[in-house]
């Protein structure tokens, strides 16, 4: 009686959603513009209800107007109970272009969710995927799209970092058009990519990472362009709007994003990763490692017999033991007799498989037991036999046990060879627990037996070789390669892991982690020894471990299983040869990890410096490998531009760097911006940089023996560079660099080396990749430290390193020049936004031209000081940043207060919106002459109130502090100063001048400043009612 729902609810020409159900009352449809009319199916399900539709002239027969069309359908019961159903049918205009869905083949999700009146979106796809296929819907079978100008959905290749792909909709009447962009951006290759051209590794190399641009972004009207990666250059921003190369202000709509050079990296030959892997090797019958090792083995277990007492003896079997297995389950080793599995004939096999049931008899396994219970009888058996002292028995059954395990093998797979491999490392592990026994004082034994418990956890081992090198005593030869190895054997499974497609964000605790510095640390370590050839044969170069991971692939050939293979025997190490390895930067792992840092603090400060050292590291590696380039002389200048291009990256970093200025970070710095002038010593950027880092020095202990030096030589370097503005960097040393120590010490030790008879020194061969010795040395390597107590290499991690005290870093920002600087009230920290994507041609603030050479950096060094040619060369450019350095040091001496103010006003007249020159120049003035610093803060081209940054605050906090101490109330810039200060900084900053202005009765001062703050009119009603409560009118 009282039923008044629909049984049936269908619309002609679409479909409704949600599906029609009689308790949902609310339903929507769309149909095509060519659609005029739709027909509703409607029934009751009680037959006594009766329904009536409210649109039209009541038929079921809808006549459609283009847009939403509300249909309203009654029904009412026998009892006269109403339930109303709504129907919105929305018929398309044929003008509209919309797209109704967007998805993308592989459920790659879209950010943000799709919605047809927002046109653009992003997604990030892995750094496998190559192309992306979108799949777009559009509502009316006559619309058309298109995917980056082709019909249809075509797979879309895309580069790696961000590829633009725009999808074209067009209306039914091909009226109108409507463009959805989606921004692709495919994640960094984990991978160190080296192109085939020279030229162009040098051109596509990120200054942070030294890595190729990943998302590369240029500084807008940098000049020469000053191009970086995008999380690197978002990361050094939020730190110090400033270029990192050049000191200039970052001003509105500074990044550039290179699209065209993302597409014309992707479109460049690289070299294959994996090229160096080669072939697989093949020995002289009785050359093999595994040869080798089975004779080790024979040895050590007859030895074993004579003297069972003896400790060494068992933990140097397990060594063997414990190498056999790895050499076969990690490297790939095989005999050609097991690589065939038919090497007994079936008399033989025959006779074994009754050996074996025998031994299940004795053990209770009767009939014919599963191969799990006959290994299990075997290594009972071969427990016994042990204990009883029956060694040749002994060593029967684990060969009957192996041959078992592998003939198994055929039918069960891996599941039976992982038991094989199990039961050969527990066989080890037995011996390194009778050795221990023996011994249980020794750390050794103890470290190995606890190492085999557990052989196969990657981070055990990789920190178990960073401990053998950090033992008190020095550690040996063997214990070096040992060590080596299980840092390699731990990067080979980072990286596989890193690589696979399965791979996911690892938790915070993992311990091989890019997160982690000490991790970072051991790579570090893994390539100071290499420096030493600690690897030999095919093993990796010290550059290649500051520069790549060792790993393999997801789908490799070798069975990667991360191991301990400890080379004792010569022959032995002939198993690197095999080893694969896979390039992923060191510098670009630190970088990705310390980008990740919003925040900065000791973390960041840990992984800075790991970023630092390897960046120091690879630096001399190009010196070293300049000396074996010296004679060839193309080779040599492009060596000598990167070198000078890898010093600017360097103390670029060291500037924006988060840690707390120390010693150790100011002599590195000093000792990069020496090596780059010592490349190119007329190239006025790099003087401009040196005056900046030995004004550092003297900074950071203006009280110390050698301040007064580092002083000087400020001043000597600031000197040159301004000197050399708009001179050829080609030609003579200036004449300011001959007076400074370091220079006399460096030329001293080039005349010494030019006098001795060619061949007097011996060094390490060419053969194992040791440099060589050449003039390039003495023009480069030689330079000493400005004082004996600088490490000429700093490198924090190492044993060096451990017998000093750690530099403290807090989380504070600091920078290694802040020191430099003349102190003075604090200025509040930059607020600094994100980038964002599009471009904007808006010019930087303040800085007109940058402090760098026409054609990049330093393409003009050579020989030593003497014997430089005089050629065409790049011409320097005018900068501020010499200038404001010479005026920072000039201001330490009392008799040259005005040169330093002139040259103040000259970086004031050169670059209008350096913050500091401002600040520093009136505090020189405001002592002696307070109106005119407050003139010179006012000369400052202060932005609208709304674009303000806290440093812009800052100098009109600094107005308003001494216009109120000058009692100069009725300045002009007063009330503009207030307002902006207050907007910025918030109303409480302005408390107490509010108080001193009420004091001195400027009412009309303060109703100004108070409805400007608040962006109203002094005439506003809520205005003129607090006025009154304050009794301003």
């Amino acid at each position: 009686m009282d039923n008044c729902d629909l049984e049936k609810l269908s619309v002609s020409g679409g479909k409704l959603h949600p599906d029609f159900s009689p308790e949902v009352t609310d339903y929507r449809v769309t149909v095509e513009s060519s659609v005029n009319k739709v027909s509703l199916d409607l029934l009751t399900s009680d037959c006594g209800a009766s329904y009536s539709i409210c649109f039209g002239d009541g038929s079921s027969t809808i006549q459609l107007d283009d847009g939403v069309n509300r249909v309203q359908v009654e029904v009412v019961a026998e009892d006269g109970t109403v339930k109303k159903y709504r129907v919105d049918v929305t018929k398309l205009s044929a003008k509209v272009a919309v797209l109704s869905d967007l998805t993308v083949d592989g459920d790659i999700p879209l950010h943000p969710a799709f919605c047809a009146k927002h046109f653009e979106y992003n997604i990030i796809v892995p750094f496998h995927c190559s192309a992306v296929t979108l799949l777009p819907k559009v509502p009316d079978k006559n619309m058309k799209f298109a995917v980056n100008g082709a019909d249809g959905s075509q797979p879309v290749p895309v580069t790696v970092g961000d590829t633009v792909v725009e999808i074209s909709v067009g209306s039914a009447d091909g009226s109108n058009s409507q463009v959805y962009t989606v921004l692709v951006t495919r994640e960094l290759i984990p991978l160190a990519v080296t192109f085939t051209d020279g030229k162009q590794q040098l051109d596509y190399e990120c200054p942070v990472s030294l890595n190729a641009f990943y998302r590369p972004v240029s500084i807008n009207h940098s000049d020469p362009k000053h191009t970086f990666s995008t999380p690197y250059i978002e990361m050094l921003a939020r730190r110090s709007r400033v270029d990192p190369l050049s000191g200039c202000p970052l001003g509105d709509g500074w990044e550039v994003v290179e699209l065209d050079l993302d597409r014309e990296m992707s479109a460049t030959p690289v070299k294959c990763f994996f090229a160096y892997r080669g072939d697989s090797l093949q020995y002289e019958d009785g050359g093999s490692p595994l040869h080798s090792l089975d004779q080790a083995a024979v040895h050590y277990a007859s030895a074993i017999r004579l003297r069972s007492k003896e400790a060494r003896l068992h933990f140097l079997l397990g060594l063997v033991l414990e190498e056999q297995h790895y050499a076969t389950e990690m490297y790939g080793l095989q005999r050609k007799a097991d690589r065939h599995r038919d090497e007994l004939s079936d008399a033989k096999s025959t006779a074994r498989h009754d050996e074996i049931l025998a031994v299940c008899k004795l053990h209770g396994f009767l009939g014919t037991p599963t191969a799990e219970r006959r290994l299990q009888a075997l290594d009972r058996e071969y427990q016994q036999l042990k204990e009883q002292g029956q060694s040749g028995k002994a060593d029967y059954l684990q060969t009957l046990y192996i041959w078992l395990a592998k003939q198994t093998g055929k039918e069960s797979g891996s599941a039976v060879r992982d038991e094989e491999s199990q039961g050969a490392v527990r066989h080890a592990l037995l011996k390194y627990l009778d050795a221990w026994s023996l011994s249980p004082d020794s750390w050794e034994y103890n470290l190995h037996s606890g190492l085999a418990l557990r052989p196969l956890h990657p981070a055990l081992r990789f920190f178990t070789g960073l401990a053998l090198l950090q033992q008190e005593q020095k550690a040996s030869e063997d214990t070096e390669k040992e060590a080596a190895l299980f840092l390699q054997q731990g990067l080979e499974h980072f990286v596989s892991q890193r690589c696979s497609k399965s791979w996911s964000e690892p938790d915070p605790s993992e311990t091989l982690s890019g997160l982690n510095a000490q991790f970072l640390r051991g790579l570090l370590t893994l390539g100071q020894l290499q420096q030493r050839n600690t690897l030999s044969g095919e093993a990796m170069s010290a550059e290649q471990v500051y520069h790549t991971y060792v790993a393999l692939p997801k789908k490799s050939n070798l069975k990667c299983k991360p191991g301990r293979v400890v080379m004792h025997h010569s022959k032995t190490l002939r198993l690197f040869c095999v080893c694969a390895r896979n390039a992923i930067s060191v510098a670009v792992l630190t970088a990705q990890s310390a980008s990740r840092c919003v925040c900065s603090g000791s973390v960041s400060a840990q992984l800075e410096w790991v970023l630092l050292d390897a960046h120091f590291a690879l630096l001399r590696g190009l010196i070293q490998e300049g000396e074996r380039q010296a004679k060839v002389v193309g080779a040599a200048e492009g060596q000598q531009r990167l070198v000078a291009r890898r010093c600017r990256a360097l103390t670029a970093l060291i500037r924006l760097t988060s840690i707390s200025p120390c010693q150790e970070l100011l002599d590195m710095q000093e000792r990069a911006c020496q090596l780059a002038v010592v490349t190119t010593p007329r190239d006025s950027h790099a003087l401009g940089l040196l005056g900046l880092a030995q004004l550092a020095q003297y900074g950071n202990d203006p009280k110390s023996d050698r301040s007064k030096e580092a002083l000087a030589d400020a001043c000597l370097s600031f000197q040159a560079s301004i000197e050399l503005e708009n001179a050829a960097q080609s030609g003579e040393p200036p004449e300011q660099l001959s007076k400074q120590r370091w220079w006399q010490d460096r030329q001293e030790a080039d005349k010494q080396s030019t006098s001795q008879p060619k061949g007097a020194k011996s060094g390490a061969g060419r053969g194992r990749g040791g440099p060589g010795h050449g003039r390039a040395t003495a023009a480069v390597t030689k330079a000493p430290a400005p004082a004996p107590a600088h490490p000429q290499a700093p490198v924090r991690g190492g044993k060096a390193a451990a017998n000093r005290p750690a530099a403290k870093i807090p989380a504070a920002r600091g920078r290694a020049e802040a020191a430099a600087k003349p102190e003075g009230p604090a200025k509040p920290s930059n607020n600094a936004t994100k980038p964002q994507l599009p471009a904007n041609k808006s010019k930087q603030a303040g800085c007109p031209d940058a402090g760098e050479t026409a054609e990049g950096v330093s393409e003009s060094s050579g020989p030593p000081v003497g014997e430089r040619v005089a050629a065409s060369g790049p011409t320097n450019r005018s900068s501020h940043v010499s200038r404001l350095g010479l005026a920072r040091a000039l201001s330490r001496s009392a008799d040259a207060q005005d040169e330093a103010q002139r040259l103040y006003r000259e970086v004031i007249a050169m670059a209008p919106g350096i913050h500091d020159a401002y600040i520093e120049l009136v505090q020189l003035l405001e002592p002696s002459d307070p109106q005119a610093a407050v003139e010179v803060y006012c000369m400052f081209p202060l932005r609208p109130v709304a674009e303000q940054s806290f440093d812009d605050a800052f100098i009109s906090g600094e107005i308003v502090r001494m216009l109120m101490a000058l009692e100069k109330y009725d300045h002009p810039q007063l009330d503009c100063s207030l307002v902006a200060y207050g907007k910025v900084m918030g109303l409480s900053s302005i408390e107490k001048y509010i108080d001193i202005l009420e004091v001195k009765s400027m009412p009309r001062l303060l109703k100004s400043v108070y409805a400007r703050i608040h962006d109203r009119q002094e005439d506003d009603e809520d205005l003129q009612d607090f006025f009154k409560f304050k009794c301003w009118i």
